[in-house]
């Protein structure tokens, strides 16, 4: 147990105490102490999330829950998913873990398609906008072969919103905050018979985020309350048309825009005169997805589901000599372009179901490097172009008996090709394999036992294989595939005021990709290496106890025990908290007032130095205030709502990675005004 140590037993009683579960959060149900969803009962959570058995864990976020966050993005979501946390980097990307599988394991879908970064398998989740979304599947354990390859570490479907009956809605929200920080947004959904149509958009802004009182950082930090370089801007549109037809079949095409620019905070506690230190600024982050998807019956061939997307990213980043961000002397120009396509078919066969997904996706990586400022910089910048097809085709079979148990089992085939690699050496193709296996076996009417595990495998990504980063990192052309075993085995029990899950997990993981401190003439870069493996246990507790009829406290903590092997012997995993939980207690009123109070632990971690040492990270617990009056105006069809809030109240460090410390106490108020 020394993973847990530096974890008072206070908190951790005081978090599995609050931690059974809610069952707005494990059913997905909006029906209760909702803004949006309760007043106004047209709004579903709706969208393109794949149908998944019950033998498989899901966790779902409801619109009520999302609305409730005052979230500028989704990576303001995150706390809500068990085992979940994130995690900014030194690229300034916000990027999320799930039961301490890297972010690169982990899938993020919008109605069915890819969001992440082909490139780098990764998506920076406060690049996604909230005002679109309707709500949140996350799968925590062996995902289902419809999600294709490379989903080694849990998928987060992001569902667009929709209206259930004819009528209208417009919405307005505007929030202010801390450091200058300014969100202004506005949404209409509309349908009228089988026809919907949904526009929403936003534009926000924020001079940096604050600084912790007790950060004491070391370099690279001008003034006192502010991070240095951490501002940004961001605006967003999102268009859906769709058709809900008579006969079932569903059709809907949807253009998604993110428009921004950043700063990027400096590694803090490396010393410029020694070290590489990333002075960035990203003057454009740019990214357009055209969606089409649908689902019908043809007969033969079963229900079939289809989702198919083009998408454009674009992205620059400006290197400068010191932290006064004045001389730029490198510049990273990047374009991608990508195309995917997920197909799924199931067709009853024998007593259960037969379903088949094929999954393609083919991108193209155009980088252009710039050296500025120097004796080469009059030189002729090259762009590389770099190309990668990835590609699976699987079989799944689920059934029911007596009414109690319901088995799941699949099986894929994976595969992936580079045909270019810029100035590197080609690479032949790889392909691998994915299996799982599922049970649920329903006790009573109240408590369920559910088992599942398999085998699957992720292939090192182009950033991994050739990325250089602006000199930072070297390459390393042996980099193989990881593969890990996954096992669950969850205790589920649902009830009118208590409701809670209990899941045992295990992850072993073969040739896991980590980094290593590479000393180069002077110069200490990163390299990408595979480990002999890593190993993760643990134990989650998800779920809600209604204290009384208008008070309720939710949450979820998970314990883990996160190993990485070298050399025969085990060590901890870089920057891998073996402790994290979070619990809301909520209140309301019959005259509109609600208050929450919300508690997120991180518990100990470690980190990596230059000099190839590990040393501890702080454990932290971050306490959020929100205030909330509403008002519901049937007359006028009018729904307002006054807000205020303060996150991180006690102004305690953050540190999820050496000299990148989160942000400290910062306020908000806001205004929300629907019409119907």
């Amino acid at each position: 147990m020394n993973d847990f140590r530096g974890t008072s037993l206070w908190q951790i009683l005081l978090l599995t105490l609050v931690s059974i579960p809610e069952t707005e959060a494990q059913t997905g149900s909006s029906s209760t102490d909702s803004l949006r969803t309760y007043e106004l009962s047209e709004i579903i959570v709706g969208g393109e999330a794949e149908s998944r058995a019950s033998a498989v864990a899901v966790h779902r976020i409801s619109l009520a829950s999302i609305v409730r966050a005052d979230a500028a993005s989704a990576a303001d979501l995150v706390h809500l998913v068990p085992s979940a946390h994130i995690q900014t980097n030194s690229r300034g990307e916000s990027l999320i873990y799930m039961r301490n599988v890297g972010e690169r394991q982990v899938a993020v879908f919008f109605d069915g398609a890819l969001l992440n970064i082909p490139w780098d398998n990764r998506i920076d989740m406060s690049m996604i906008p909230v005002g679109m979304l309707g709500g949140m599947e996350v799968s925590r354990g062996i995902p289902s072969v419809v999600y294709g390859p490379n989903v080694i570490g849990g998928a987060v479907n992001l569902q667009s919103r929709s209206l259930e009956r004819s009528g209208s809605l417009s919405e307005f929200t505007a929030q202010f905050g801390s450091n200058s920080a300014a969100r202004l947004g506005g949404g209409y959904l509309y349908r009228s018979g089988e026809w919907s149509a949904q526009a929403t958009g936003s534009l926000q802004s924020v001079d940096g985020f604050s600084l912790p009182a007790n950060a004491e950082l070391a370099y690279s930090q001008d003034g006192e309350f502010v991070r240095t370089n951490t501002d940004r801007s961001i605006n967003n549109l999102f268009v859906r048309v769709g058709r809900n037809m008579d006969s079932g079949s569903e059709y809907g095409v949807s253009i998604l825009h993110v428009d921004s620019e950043k700063g990027v905070a400096p590694e803090a506690h490396l010393d410029p005169a020694e070290d590489r230190v990333r002075f960035w600024r990203y003057p454009l982050w740019r990214n357009t997805m055209l969606i089409a998807n649908g689902s019908t019956d043809l007969g033969v061939f079963g229900a079939v589901r289809a989702t198919a997307w083009i998408g454009r990213f674009s992205q620059r980043i400006d290197q400068y000599e010191t932290d006064r961000y004045v001389n730029v002397t490198d510049r990273q120009e990047d374009r991608d372009e990508t195309v995917g396509v997920r197909i799924s078919s199931g067709k009853a066969f024998g007593s259960g179901s037969l379903r088949i997904a094929l999954n393609y996706l083919t991108s193209t990586h155009r980088q252009t490097d710039t050296v500025l400022g120097t004796e080469s910089s009059g030189s002729t910048p090259t762009m590389l172009s770099y190309k990668q097809h990835l590609y699976s085709v699987g079989l799944e079979y689920e059934a029911s008996f007596a009414g109690r148990m319901h088995v799941i089992s699949g099986v894929s085939l994976e595969g992936i090709s580079m045909p270019e690699t810029g100035d590197k050496p080609g690479r032949d193709a790889i392909g691998d394999y994915s299996v799982m296996v599922g049970l649920d076996y329903r006790l009573n009417e109240t408590v369920r036992v559910k088992l599942s595990g398999g085998r699957k495998a992720r292939f090192p990504t182009m950033r991994e294989l050739f990325g250089e980063a602006l000199r930072r990192f070297l390459v390393n052309e042996d980099l193989r595939p990881e593969s890990s075993f996954l096992g669950d085995l969850a205790l589920e029990l649902t009830g009118s005021r208590v409701s809670g899950e209990v899941v045992l997990f295990f992850r072993r993981t073969h040739d896991t990709i980590d980094q290593e401190i590479v000393d180069l003439d002077g110069y200490r870069l990163r390299r990408r290496i595979n480990l002999e493996g890593s190993r993760v246990w643990g134990v989650e507790f998800v779920g809600m106890s209604r204290i009384l009829e208008n008070v309720k406290a939710d949450g979820h903590l998970t314990l883990m025990k996160p190993d990485a092997f070298e050399r025969g012997e085990t060590k901890p995993m870089n920057e891998k908290p073996s402790v994290t939980g979070a619990m809301t207690i909520s209140a309301s009123t019959r005259w509109g007032a609600s208050a929450r109070v919300s508690a997120v632990y991180t518990g100990r971690a470690y980190a990596l130095t230059t000099r190839n040492t590990q040393v501890k990270l702080p454990t932290s617990l971050i306490l959020n205030l929100r205030l909330a009056l509403r008002k519901y105006i049937r007359e006028n069809g009018l729904f307002a709502e006054f807000y205020a809030g303060v996150n991180n109240l006690s102004d305690r460090l953050t540190l999820p990675q050496l000299g990148l410390p989160g942000a400290g106490r910062e306020y908000r108020v806001g205004l929300s005004l629907s019409f119907f």
